[in-house]
């Protein structure tokens, strides 16, 4: 029992009230919902209040009890105060982590909203931007050609003439390892030259036309593709089954003919990975491959040029 006082901090000589006042000091203090852990403190708290409450109700009854008729009761009161305030203690921790639980819920709620809305924030601010530009454009639209002067790190680095001088500019391109790529999802070099839309009045506001290239760009995408077709047929088993140059540039011709630059850009990364290149890789040449679109190519090509390829 003096164990008991000591743990509620007051003299076994204390009032009921103080007492009282002593628990509800300890208990506030170690409560489940206010520290975590605090479980175990918290029930050694309520039991130690618990049996000294009991054992005080008790006690004028007892007085013409023998000692070991009282320690039997004591015992009993003892054990009914640990299993109060066991379950007491469990009953306020399981509620304590419900309430956790659900705020963190709340918070992931919170988090996964406010995500939404910042992609949907920065999305129709890429859009307004666009909206703008295309807006300023139409003002006073001009069309010119642009030469690739320059490929870096995520960045395409341009040319075109305006008013008889040289305007040049950079813009965001994506990329993976030390290749660089145009929106139409090909290659860029040095020397490619696409089409701009420019406000005439003033060529800051303009956009790259990636999808209307100059012959000699286009010649480059095509034997690009041609040889991806033919990489492609590579199978080392059946060496002669290899896909013959002049066909594989015949089904790149009518893969263009058909779909534009986005056909040459499926064909071109047939091998790419698609951690690399979300809109052009293997999955999207494997559809593309079995597609009727190329297998119409392919049938169109044959014209004597057959050598029996892997496809």
């Amino acid at each position: 029992m003096e164990e008991y006082y000591k743990i509620l901090g007051v003299h076994p000589d204390v009032s009921d009230e103080v007492l009282k006042k002593a628990y509800r000091k300890l208990a506030f203090k170690y409560h489940p919902d206010r520290q975590a852990g605090a479980e175990e403190k918290f029930r050694s708290i309520l039991e130690a209040y618990e049996t000294i409450l009991n054992w005080r109700k008790a006690k004028t009854k007892l007085k013409d009890l023998s000692q070991a008729d009282k320690q039997k009761i004591y015992e009993h009161l003892k054990a009914k105060a640990q299993e109060k305030a066991k379950a007491e203690a469990h009953a306020r921790a399981a509620a304590y982590r419900k309430k956790k639980e659900e705020e963190e819920k709340r918070s992931y709620i919170i988090a996964i909203y406010s995500f939404i809305g910042l992609v949907f924030l920065i999305y129709f601010s890429y859009q307004a931007y666009h909206w703008f530009i295309d807006f300023k454009i139409s003002q006073e639209p001009k069309r010119s050609l642009v030469t690739v002067v320059g490929v870096e790190r995520n960045r395409v680095v341009y040319q075109f003439e305006y008013q008889g001088k040289v305007k040049e500019y950079r813009e965001y391109v994506s990329g993976f390892g030390l290749q660089m790529f145009a929106d139409n999802g090909l290659p860029l070099k040095t020397g490619d030259q696409f089409y701009v839309d420019f406000n005439a009045s003033d060529p800051d506001y303009h956009k790259l036309d990636y999808y209307t290239v100059s012959s000699q760009t286009f010649n480059r995408y095509l034997n690009l593709a041609t040889q991806s077709l033919i990489r492609c047929s590579l199978d080392p088993l059946n060496p002669e089954k290899v896909l013959k140059g002049n066909k594989a540039k015949c089904m790149a011709l009518l893969a263009y003919n058909q779909s534009g630059l986005e056909a040459l850009a499926k064909i071109y990364h047939f091998d790419t990975n698609p951690l690399n290149k979300l809109r052009y890789n293997q999955f999207t040449w494997y559809i593309y491959k079995n597609s009727n679109e190329f297998n119409l190519a392919k049938q169109e090509c044959k014209l004597g040029l057959d050598g029996g390829d892997s496809f």
